[in-house]
């Protein structure tokens, strides 16, 4: 009701288009259709697509108000620059290595396995060597989860890998294959695919994002003080249905309270005291 109240004094309104738009949204992020959505939330939560409109609106509600308390707030580029300096830890940039690998091996794996192991790798090797595309050995063969994505692990940084691999995967020029390399999880073939040599992003290159961030910080603050004044200063109408209710509850209560004022206080019972123990 506050946030229906707002928005009638900024003259905001939302559509239902918008409510559709942003369910849509939501379920695009999900990967499901429309009809997903509503079989989901029939199912498992008993709901309707009308009741999920409805809560939906509330959300857009709320997010067209925000963003109209927050429109013209701004900040300062000294501001931008006085965090840049202030916070150094967010701009020096680590070297990074991007990797897909083979694995033939295991977390914990024990000395006893590692020679089944090697056959496998020296198999898999073989097969690239004839020519297979890396990333097919990699579905096909690697006991590691990224083999669903050819291999793949992204970028990683010094210390988040084992020593072994980590050396390795660092000292392989960008296109290029290592060999057979053991590890403490058994063997890997690695393929370096990109790097990042690092270094300290510039102001410039930073400069939007901060002003971004510095933005929505500010906002979120101005929302949360919008809210505070906002609950003091509203107004809670109720039907008359509800008041009726309300005034009903509040007479039994004061009758209540009267009732046990007019009764008489009856003293506590005295406590006897104990008997004297028997001298002997």
């Amino acid at each position: 009701v506050m946030i229906q109240q707002e928005m009638k004094k900024h003259n905001l309104t939302v559509s239902d288009d918008e409510v559709v738009a942003e369910i849509k949204m939501i379920a695009g992020q999900k990967g499901q259709t429309m009809e997903d959505v509503e079989k989901e939330i029939t199912t498992r939560f008993g709901m309707t697509m009308d009741d999920l409109k409805g809560q939906i609106r509330m959300q857009v509600e709320a997010k067209k108000l925000m963003e109209a308390v927050g429109k013209d707030i701004a900040v300062a580029q000294e501001d931008v620059k006085k965090f840049y300096d202030e916070n150094p830890q967010h701009f020096n940039m680590p070297e990074q290595v991007r990797a897909s690998h083979i694995l033939c091996g295991k977390r914990g794996i024990t000395e006893e396995e590692y020679p089944a192991e090697l056959e496998k790798i020296e198999a898999a090797k073989a097969r690239l060597d004839a020519g297979e595309a890396f990333e097919d050995v990699a579905k096909d063969v690697s006991t590691c989860p990224s083999s669903a994505k050819g291999g793949d692990l992204n970028f990683f940084g010094k210390g988040q890998m084992d020593p072994a691999f980590e050396k390795a995967a660092f000292e392989t020029e960008v296109g290029q294959t290592t060999g057979i390399v053991k590890t403490s999880f058994g063997y890997h073939i690695i393929k370096v695919t990109d790097k990042n040599e690092g270094g300290v992003t510039s102001f410039e290159e930073a400069e939007e994002k901060i002003t971004t961030f510095l933005t929505q910080q500010k906002q979120r603050t101005a929302w949360g003080e919008y809210q505070k004044t906002m609950r003091e200063n509203a107004t809670i109408e109720y039907s008359a249905k509800e008041q009726a209710a309300r005034d009903a509850a509040k007479a039994t209560a004061e009758a209540q309270r009267k009732a046990r004022a007019a009764q008489p206080v009856t003293p506590p019972a005295p406590v006897p005291n104990p008997a004297p123990a028997e001298q002997e």
